[in-house]
């Protein structure tokens, strides 16, 4: 028997996939009253900006480090925080990251001057130049890209506001123009000697980081945000892991009556007179929308989710044609404190090979660092992620194993080497293939970041936000914007002002906060709670509810005899989405009250097999019957 909070069968907007772009577009629609409805095959939101959890270790599967949510320059991610009037809590990085170039340890210090003196130092000879070049690049940023701030792609802004900026400044417009079709190389030549290879080299990593293409490949004007754009507003790591940004997106959705629909991947977009109406599920059950708006690739839509009857030929042999990004394997390690030495930034990047984008570069995250929450005293989490270009056999198989064994072995040993007690102080290890990414993400093949940001197939080149079908929308990295959490932010604020520009209701566009919703830390301090004796009220809950692992198969569900979501309601909890928790828990026949259950689901906690005590489910559970009202 259903309760009284199951999706209906009808919404005014169905968004496929809780990437962050499908997450902006759903929160900022249901901020202007919209009813929407989110549909997922994973148990998560956040597609790459999620967790999992082992034995108390809180891995992120590949988000580490965050841009977007500085308050000077393109800022997406507070933006939208700001506008759907929701706290988020991030700390702030002393230093972006560390790039080890060979020999070189080169620091990302926020402050421009000081990251150049930095590279002058590395690079003799080169300072003034590097200066030149970034003063070019400083300059191009602040009077052409945010000298009229906008917060939705160039395809998505209304014709007379682009006719205004073109009339107000040709200049400027002609210059962005340019560097669509210029190289990221031939702009560095007009400052930087060309024959200095080991910088242009370095520049291929700060490419490759970003847009997984070398500075031949980049177009001009990507080169200018990500060069700047990082310092000017800084990188930061979100209170409590990466998967408080989804969580906390989810909670303004479900606060305004959206709904969140989960382990049900969506097998077809339906139509009718050739507009977009619907979506099927994969139990072929069907749920009708006004609009729809796509999350996914490029791949997964042509052909995919849209029958290739419906598409035309040349479509899709474009389609075909899109070169992909290479795919990801990501090692996760917890180990001693001692594993990681003095100094070490949170994000360290290691680069051997200069010549290409090589397996052996890899980057390191360790959110432990900044955030001492996210795992046990006196231990970190590591999360190493390096190109996998091999031709991966079917998951299962024997060679399968076998190579993911021989992967995970040679990302070990080129960390141990700036790591060399690694090894030896592992308490947990295991390695997502670029299998498993494509089985959490529908990333195809593991290939994280969509088509690459190269020139021939950058910006207008890739899918805009309003597809060639009315009523159906497109976000996510194989957008104009592009990969990234702030781009792909951006691709969801312009698929949702497409739909309030059709509805003639107001859009969003860019604005000084009444309220800052997003809320800098210096460092995140560890709160100890104890599961048996902490009272429970509105701040303890919380931390207590992130004591849940989040089990792939969670044995707690799997004991209730109503079948609760337990898993579900303590994530809401975490991030606390009370209201959200309550409605989810109710979901269900309700054959007893939790306070008056023998507390099976406590019996198959899986916090036993590690740990002498439970989740306290029944305590947490009783709690949100009696306390939040909705």
């Amino acid at each position: 028997m259903k309760g009284n909070f199951f999706p209906d069968s009808r919404y005014d907007v169905a968004i496929i996939g809780s990437g962050l772009g499908s997450l902006a577009a759903a929160s900022l629609l249901a901020n202007r009253g919209l009813k929407v409805l989110v549909a997922e095959r994973h148990y998560l939101p956040g597609g790459c900006c999620s967790i999992f959890r082992r034995n108390d270790f809180t891995f992120d599967s590949a988000v580490g480090m965050v841009f977007g949510f500085g308050n000077r320059g393109f800022n997406s991610h507070r933006f939208v925080f700001n506008e759907i009037g929701e706290d988020i809590d991030v700390i702030r990085h002393e230093a972006l990251y560390s790039v080890t170039f060979g020999e070189k340890r080169i620091i990302f210090w926020p402050d421009l001057d000081r990251f150049i003196s930095e590279l002058g130092r590395h690079f003799p000879g080169y300072e003034d130049q590097l200066r030149k070049f970034y003063d070019y690049l400083a300059d191009f940023y602040h009077n052409v890209i945010v000298a009229d701030p906008v917060i939705v792609p160039p395809t998505e802004m209304k014709r007379s506001d682009s006719l205004k900026a073109l009339l107000k400044h040709p200049v400027r417009q002609a210059r962005m123009i340019r560097l669509l079709f210029r190289s990221t190389e031939e702009l560095m030549s007009k400052f930087i000697d060309p024959k200095a290879e080991e910088l242009y080299q370095f520049f291929d990593v700060l490419t490759s980081t970003y847009c997984y293409t070398t500075v031949k490949e980049t177009p001009g004007v990507l080169a200018v945000t990500m060069f700047i754009d990082n310092h000017e507003g800084g990188g930061f790591y979100p209170s409590g892991s990466s998967q408080m940004i989804p969580n906390k997106l989810e909670k303004s959705i479900e606060r305004n009556g959206g709904y969140m629909l989960y382990e049900n991947r969506v097998d077809e977009i339906l139509f009718e007179d050739g507009k977009a109406a619907g979506i099927k599920l994969e139990d072929g059950s069907e749920i009708g929308s006004n609009y729809v708006i796509y999350g996914g690739t490029v791949w997964n839509l042509y052909g995919g989710i849209i029958p290739k009857e419906r598409i035309g030929p040349e479509k899709l042999k474009w389609v075909e044609s899109l070169e992909p990004t290479f795919p990801a394997i990501v090692v996760y390690a917890a180990v001693d404190y001692s594993a990681v030495p003095i100094g070490t930034n949170p994000v360290e990047m290691f680069v051997e090979e200069f010549d290409e984008i090589a397996e052996s570069d890899v980057t390191v995250y360790i959110s432990s660092i900044d955030d001492p929450s996210i795992c046990p005293e006196g231990t970190h989490v590591m999360s190493m992620i390096a190109p996998s270009k091999k031709k991966w056999p079917p998951r299962g198989t024997e060679q399968y194993k076998e190579m993911k064994k021989a992967e995970t072995e040679r990302v070990l040993k080129l960390v141990e080497k700036k790591f060399p007690k690694l090894r030896d102080s592992l308490k947990h290890l295991e390695t997502a293939t670029p299998l498993t990414i494509e089985r959490y993400t529908l990333k195809n093949e593991g290939r994280v970041g969509g088509p690459k940001q190269s020139i021939g197939q950058e910006l207008l080149k890739r899918l805009h936000a309003r597809s060639e079908w009315k009523n159906l929308f497109i976000c996510g990295d194989s957008t104009v914007m592009g990969m990234g959490t702030p781009a792909v932010t951006v691709s969801g604020i312009g698929a949702a002002n497409l739909i309030l520009r059709d509805l003639r209701m107001k859009e969003y566009s860019y604005r000084e906060p009444e309220v800052e919703r997003v809320h800098y830390l210096s460092e995140k301090k560890r709160k100890a709670v104890d599961l048996e004796k902490t009272a429970l009220d509105r701040d303890t809950v919380p931390l207590i509810s992130g004591s849940c692992q989040l089990c792939e198969i969670p044995g707690c569900k799997m004991k209730c005899p109503d079948g609760k979501d337990i898993r579900g309601v303590l994530r809401r909890l975490e991030s606390g989405n009370f209201p959200g928790a309550k409605r989810r828990l109710l979901e269900t026949k309700v054959s007893t009250d939790c306070a008056d259950c023998p507390g099976y689901c406590e019996k198959s906690c899986r916090r036993l097999s590690f740990d002498d005590r439970p989740v306290p489910i029944k305590r947490l559970l009783s709690w949100l019957e009696k306390e939040v009202i909705i």
